[in-house]
Order: structure tokens, then sequence, then C-alpha cells
């Protein structure tokens, strides 16, 4: 966890399970595998999480917190990488439009890894599409925007970097900095402080590095700076709600596994 207010301190914060919810397998189908991505709604009532039915076309739901009962189907064709609006009444998430397994072959279709918007009283509708590896979504705080990655920058390889683009639809989609996708190999999970100012994403240098978190101001995106260990493995960032701690996953050197 780093703390964006204290950063020079030392302190080790404790590790606590706040919660959960106990989802019904016996009620899934034979195929069921897992539970991937769960994310908790704004107002911690609601799950929106990846649905593993065995195969490659994962599932895409929304469970109530509290009866841990299933309330929305998302998305049924493949779906990955859910993340809420804040306001909690729309969810953000990957789309996977092929059945195969690299984002290089997915290249080379009709059509890639896209971002759609389900909206509660209005179903899902397409955000992105085209021969493209768009994937890792997030809204901005005010939910204008929705930051991802994507191979855009370099359509013919595996490398990503994030773009930005207003969550109706409207506009162009634009890349977030210009750091040439020559110099990194992949970026991934772009999200912003919820005050506005942070950008926040883990980054490759190369295929034989390890994950690093990379933060930057969002008003200057190419000047960013490592806020991870050195030899920790790190990603899945997640801000708190006030925006001074960043919480993630990773290892460090020597952990077990």
């Amino acid at each position: 966890m780093y703390d964006f207010l204290n950063a020079a301190s030392d302190a080790k914060m404790p590790l606590a399970v706040v919660g959960r919810a106990d989802i019904d397998f016996e009620a899934q189908p034979a195929s069921f595998r897992g539970l991937h991505y769960a994310v908790w709604s704004p107002k911690g009532d609601e799950i929106a999480l990846e649905l593993d039915l065995g195969g490659d076309q994962p599932r895409l739901a929304v469970f109530d917190a509290a009866s841990a009962q299933r309330k929305f189907l998302l998305c049924e064709d493949g779906a990955c990488h859910p993340a809420w609006r804040p306001d909690g009444e729309a969810v953000v998430f990957t789309r996977r439009c092929w059945k195969v397994g690299t984002a290089r072959e997915a290249n080379l279709t009709d059509e890639g890894w896209n971002l759609c918007v389900w909206e509660r009283d209005k179903g899902c509708r397409r955000l992105t599409k085209g021969r493209f590896h768009d994937a890792m979504p997030s809204f901005s705080p005010d939910g204008k925007f929705v930051y991802f990655v994507s191979t855009r920058q370099s359509p013919t390889e595996s490398k990503t970097s994030i773009f930005r683009i207003a969550s109706d639809g409207t506009g162009s989609i634009e890349r977030v900095g210009h750091m040439p996708a020559a110099d990194i190999a992949w970026t991934g999970q772009p999200v912003v402080s919820p005050d506005g100012r942070i950008l926040v994403w883990m980054q490759m240098e190369s295929e034989k590095d390890i994950w690093h978190l990379r933060a930057a101001k969002l008003s200057a995106p190419d000047d960013s700076l490592i806020v991870n260990e050195p030899l920790e493995s790190a990603y899945e960032p997640r801000f708190s709600p006030d925006g001074r701690f960043l919480a993630y996953t990773g290892y460090r050197l020597g952990d077990d596994g």
C-alpha cells in the first residue's frame, strides 16, 4: 500500500479481510470453474465479477453483496475487467469478441478486444471497435471518461499504451502521454485518483522485466515515477476513496510461490 501523503514513511499497513460475499457455487453451471476480477460497487451493495464457465468465453455478472444472488448478467459471450462508474449505475468492461488466446491473433480478426458499457436501465452498448486489444478500463472520477490500455499505437504487435475516450462514446479516442511504444513492452490497469490529479498504471519495460506501478500527474503523464519497491512485482492498483492510499497486489523477491 502506497501512502501519497507520507511517501517517505517505512511504516507497513496491516492487511485485513473486511468482508466477503459467498457465491452459491451449487447454483452455477456444471462447467463453472471460478470467479475473477471481483469489484465492489461504490455504494458497497453489489459486486461485479467474471464467471469462468470453462472454455474461452467468460461471462460478466453483478451479484447482490448481501444475499450473494445474481442480479444482472452483463455479457454472455466473453467479458472481463469490470469497473464501476462512480455513481454505481454503470459498469465498463472488456468484451472479448473472438475465440483465440492472444492479442496478436485478435489483431488479425475483424474485431479484437473492445470496450462496452453496461448501464442499469439501458443494457449494454459498444464503446470501442476495431482490430485492437482494448482492455483494463476504468472511469474517471467524474464518470465522463474511460481510461484503458490498447495496442492502437502498435496494432501489429502486442505492446500497449494508455488511451481515453468519452464515456458516452462521443469524440475521438485520445492517447494519454507520448512515450514511444517501442520504449516499453506493456502497460496496464490505468486508474485516476479520486481528486482527478494522479494517474497510476502498471508497466513492464521488457519481456524480462517485472511489473511496476508508475504514477504521474494527469496533466503531465510522461513525467512518471515508480511507486512500489524496486524488486517487487506489483499490479491491480486501486485508490482508497480519499485518494491517500494506493492498494495493489503483487509479490516481493523471496516470497513463496
